[in-house]
């Protein structure tokens, strides 16, 4: 029964593999796909009609309409847990991904038994993250996780140091004024800041800003 399973929405671009994972959450007992989508647009409607427990996302790589996504699935569902399947195995783009709140990093060839029991678990305990992380990188995530900012984040407190406006910096970095916004009230909610002024001076704080 749908209102005892944990509620599922699918984003993934590629039709097999929408398909598939459509195939593989149905098979479970436990588990319902409240819808399987190919664009953002479309799960942020599914999401304004429903209610999601965990979002599986399909991307091929990071890129400035990942990360715009991302935040836009953060503020139309808070707090809800979004795993993340990519063949991508980079580790920057991990640690963008957690900064964003992503609670998994899962490979796309990752077996469907491991894939449910990650759902299963990030759904009950907010504490869970998963990641598939090359082992030489594992040491060196330990570290920035000890910083409240995601290296985007940090790029964008180290241009407002420089006095950049909102506008400034989407165009340094490539992406939208929007994103731009969203990144800092994202910022000022992790620092507890009250001002431009007083989220440079925290993130100064926390780490080093290197001017960009």
């Amino acid at each position: 029964m749908i209102n005892d399973s944990i509620r599922i929405l699918i984003v993934e671009e590629s039709s097999v593999f929408r398909v598939g994972l459509l195939s593989l959450t149905q098979g479970a007992d436990d588990l319902a796909a409240i819808d399987a989508v190919a664009t953002i647009g479309e799960a942020l409607d599914s999401v304004s009609r429903g209610i999601v427990d965990v979002i599986l996302y399909g991307v091929e790589g990071w890129g400035p309409e990942v990360e715009s996504g991302l935040l836009e699935l953060s503020a139309a569902a808070p707090g809800k847990p979004v795993i993340i399947l990519s063949q991508e195995n980079r580790f920057g783009f991990i640690q963008e991904f957690l900064g964003i709140g992503v609670r998994g990093y899962l490979p796309k060839n990752v077996s469907d038994m491991y894939l449910l029991s990650v759902v299963r678990e990030v759904s009950r305990d907010e504490r869970c993250v998963f990641l598939s992380v090359p082992s030489g990188d594992v040491r060196s995530l330990s570290s920035n996780l000890r910083t409240p900012l995601s290296r985007r984040e940090h790029e964008i407190m180290s241009l407002v140091a420089r006095g950049m406006t909102n506008a400034q910096i989407g165009n340094c970095l490539a992406i939208t004024q929007g994103t731009v916004k969203r990144h800092l009230r994202n910022i000022f909610v992790k620092l507890n800041a009250v001002s431009r002024l007083d989220a440079v001076n925290k993130a100064q704080t926390a780490a080093p800003l290197v001017p960009a």
